[in-house]
């Protein structure tokens, strides 16, 4: 939520490079644990499953003032 909301915050402790750190240590245990299976899924499949994460939010035109 910081990488969106607290933009600044976020930047300064470096957080998407933890993130990464965090995914390439999910990964190592995939190779370890799993036999190297993947311990996520296919990005569309849960688009498939949840399309309201694609869903657009039209809002009304703001009238312009006369």
């Amino acid at each position: 939520m910081a990488l969106r909301h607290d933009r600044q915050t976020a930047t300064l402790l470096k957080v998407w490079r933890l993130l990464n750190r965090c995914a390439a240590i999910y990964r190592e245990e995939d190779r370890a644990e799993r036999a190297g299976r993947r311990s996520w899924r296919d990005p569309a499949e849960i688009l498939a499953r949840r399309p309201y994460l694609k869903a657009e939010i039209l809002r009304p035109a703001r009238k312009r003032p006369e």
